[in-house]
């Protein structure tokens, strides 16, 4: 699996959410992915702090955790220990082990780096973290901000509340422009989504080569009645 995460590359999705963050129209993004694509297209994927445009929900494949002091580290480098199945001890640990050792400090076992995924059911060791940048983008909400959710089925109950949130949000400050757009294929919107919601029945995909495709002839309208580029729009990315 991280083989192919690897090697995958960014979908027609992931080039709308970099146009959209180049045109200064993104303020976050929740992902529930764990393939790193969204690293792929230019968004800081290891940022912690309040400031990060980007939020893996779920973890990433990427990327390896001490499961002891939760230190992280790129999976390729240690991709032939996981492929013989040996255990990888954290180097972290190692050297603080070290230091204990010349210290005359209790010696620890060192801690063993795990895939950095959150797996069905088990706990979430950001859950906190997570829950704060949500209340923090809900505080901020006003009457132009748009919520777009696509390619989830709303089903995982983390999502659910965070979605939930930022819904009572919406009735509670009775943001009457704040638009709420869910882009999927099947016909039935989620419960938790409110009547309100603009129900995109359209492939995640398409719907993103059509949003690209606006977003290009409004910034070359916008060009053209300024007379001048205010933006340095360069070609868009280059899959192959």
């Amino acid at each position: 699996m991280a083989k192919a995460a690897i090697q995958a590359k960014p979908t027609e999705f992931h080039r709308l959410l970099r146009v959209l963050d180049d045109c200064g129209l993104l303020k976050r993004l929740y992902s529930q992915n764990i393939d790193g694509l969204e690293a792929k297209v230019g968004f800081d994927t290891f940022a912690t702090d309040k400031t990060r445009k980007c939020v893996l929900l779920h973890g990433n494949l990427a990327t390896l955790q001490c499961d002891k002091c939760t230190c992280l580290y790129m999976l390729e480098n240690y991709l032939s220990f996981l492929e013989r199945g040996e255990s990888i001890d954290c180097l972290e640990c190692i050297q603080r082990r070290e230091q204990d050792n010349a210290l005359g400090k209790r010696l620890r076992a060192p801690g063993q780096l795990r895939p950095n995924i959150l797996l069905y059911n088990s706990p979430c060791t950001a859950a906190e973290e997570i829950a704060d940048l949500a209340m923090k983008d809900v505080r901020s909400l006003h009457k132009n901000h748009v919520l777009l959710i696509g390619g989830t089925s709303l089903q995982i109950p983390g999502i659910k509340s965070i979605i939930q949130t930022f819904k009572d949000a919406m009735f509670r400050k009775n943001l009457l422009g704040c638009e709420i757009i869910y882009v999927d294929i099947t016909s039935n919107s989620p419960s938790v989504l409110p009547e309100s919601t603009c129900h995109v029945q359209m492939d995640c995909q398409q719907f993103a080569v059509n949003a690209i495709s606006k977003l290009q002839h409004r910034i070359s309208d916008e060009n053209e009645q300024s007379g001048k580029n205010r933006r340095d729009f360069r070609p868009f990315w280059d899959w192959n």
